[in-house]
């Protein structure tokens, strides 16, 4: 077998290692992105230009120049700056007028409607000069300045699970964004983190719900099976590093075996061209060091520029958006054509 022609049976065997039915939601759907900063958009999440298919009601972005937007049914139109899959996560910016109190912008947002889940808030009033000992200083955070003009109270924003007991008698609660559920604490984060970070960027996290946890944590795509109407689980090649990883490692093994092969093919004819010149002459022992010293081979570029070539071409048919793969001849082409000749493909991480 020769090394072009193994190489073209593996990546035709990537090619077809995902189930056809599956297979065919990303070839409707896609992933997109609105520029080469954005975050990557796919299932749950689709773009305005995509079929209603891909995706599920309210999880629809759109592009502006190089910027996704999200749009919230009552509020208005945010940037996306990510979304994190495994969490289940959307990051919006807040409008550049919530710059004077981000928290305040915040809470005048509504979620009616929404599919998404924003950090439940509560308000809490008390007396400027009250000496309330704050019992948990993960839950609760303040005085928030911006948040009252009344010089004899203090603000203070507090987790909307925090039980009343906690508080002074002085002291109400009175406000919250009241959406459940909602998110009581970021995955990475305590509920005064996400406050602190939320006044200092004016970034909202917000949750949505999603069955792809298990999923997304191999490190697969979650998509849609609209025969069965269920979320499937899709190996990607485009984003699994164990998928690039163990096509390296099959392209590396063909390589050493057929070098090898040649190698020692070489070496045998060296050997019998060498026998054959001195038939006629008394035979002479000679040690395993004596004949490698006889029949040594200098190994030029060439080998370099093989794998350079394989991992350019494994590295193009790997890539995130299907479209972007090659076609087996145009793989086999590349294969047999001038490195010189070869782009490097996007990538998908940047």
């Amino acid at each position: 077998m020769s090394l072009f022609l193994a190489i073209f049976i593996i990546f035709h065997l990537l090619h077809s290692t995902k189930g056809q039915t599956d297979d065919d939601f990303f070839k409707i759907c896609p992933p997109k992105k609105c520029g080469d900063e954005g975050p990557l958009i796919r299932f749950p999440f689709r773009l305005d230009s995509q079929p209603r298919s891909c995706h599920g009601v309210g999880y629809e972005l759109s592009c502006s120049g190089n910027t996704t937007l999200l749009n919230l049914p009552w509020s208005g139109n945010f940037t996306v700056t990510a979304i994190d899959y495994l969490h289940h996560i959307i990051t919006i910016k807040g409008r550049d007028s919530w710059s004077k109190c981000p928290l305040q912008g915040f809470l005048s947002l509504n979620f009616t409607s929404s599919v998404f889940r924003p950090l439940i808030v509560s308000l809490v009033s008390c007396p400027r000069n009250s000496s309330w000992i704050i019992p948990d200083k993960d839950e609760v955070v303040g005085p928030i300045a911006c948040l009252s003009d009344d010089p004899n109270q203090s603000i203070y924003a507090a987790s909307g699970y925090l039980s009343v007991d906690v508080l002074p008698d002085i002291c109400e609660k009175y406000s919250k964004v009241d959406v459940l559920p909602g998110i009581e604490r970021y995955f990475d984060c305590t509920f005064a983190c996400a406050i602190d970070k939320l006044m200092a960027t004016r970034e909202v996290k917000l949750g949505y719900a999603s069955d792809c946890y298990t999923c997304e944590e191999k490190g697969d795509f979650c998509g849609w099976n609209q025969t069965t109407d269920t979320v499937v689980c899709v190996f990607f090649s485009g984003t699994s590093v164990g998928a690039i990883l163990i096509l390296f490692s099959i392209l590396f093994v063909i390589i050493y075996i057929t070098k090898r092969s040649e190698k020692e093919k070489e070496l045998r004819l060296k050997i019998e061209a060498f026998l054959a010149g001195y038939n006629t002459t008394k035979l002479t022992r000679y040690t395993l060091t004596d004949l490698k010293k006889i029949t040594k081979k200098e190994v030029g570029g060439n080998d370099a520029e093989i794998a350079k070539k394989l991992v350019i071409v494994a590295l193009w048919c790997v890539q995130c958006n299907p479209a972007d793969r090659p076609c087996m001849s145009r793989v086999i082409n590349m294969l047999e054509g001038d490195l010189r000749s070869l782009s490097m493909p996007p990538n998908p991480f940047a």
